[in-house]
């Protein structure tokens, strides 16, 4: 997969045919925070605000920010984490699993959205669904910094057995 900080690209000139335009723009991996011109420095400023909300426990609202972030910006993963964190601690586990979804999407090889999915999906029950993908959590845990969600990993497949 791509890292997205290479395939993000800056609004085309137009055409004079909105609709073409924006299809042509998305389709080339547009944002709508380049579209509407929305510099990285306020993006920053809201994940952080979005970020420190979380950890003083005000997931709804947290919720909400996050929300916007995705929206301004759909390729960025961490948002993704952050939106799939909030409904986890809501215990709104479907939802979760779609926004881990999307962040194991934009960055396969990270091991964290999918230990995170494997929690929702053990929350929901889905204890036969999670095994393999506790597998697949440990081969790719290859890199030093992994070793947690490998352990972690670990911990649970020989907990399913």
């Amino acid at each position: 997969m791509q890292n997205t900080a290479t395939i993000k690209k800056t609004p085309t000139e137009p055409t004079g045919n909105f609709q073409k335009d924006i299809v042509k723009y998305f389709s080339e991996y547009g944002v709508f925070k380049d579209l509407m011109g929305i510099k990285n420095e306020c993006m920053a400023a809201l994940y952080a605000a979005a970020h420190q909300m979380y950890q003083n426990n005000k997931y709804k609202e947290a919720k909400q920010m996050f929300s916007l972030l995705c929206t301004l910006d759909h390729l960025e993963r961490k948002y993704w984490l952050g939106l799939g964190a909030c409904f986890q601690m809501e215990k709104k586990y479907t939802i979760a699993l779609e926004c881990y979804g999307f962040a194991i999407i934009l960055e396969y090889k990270a091991p964290d959205a999918h230990l995170y999915a494997v929690e929702c999906m053990l929350a929901l029950g889905k204890k036969e669904e999670a095994k393999p993908m506790l597998r697949n959590i440990l081969e790719l845990c290859m890199q030093k910094d992994h070793q947690p969600f490998k352990e972690k990993a670990k911990a649970l497949l020989s907990l399913l057995k």
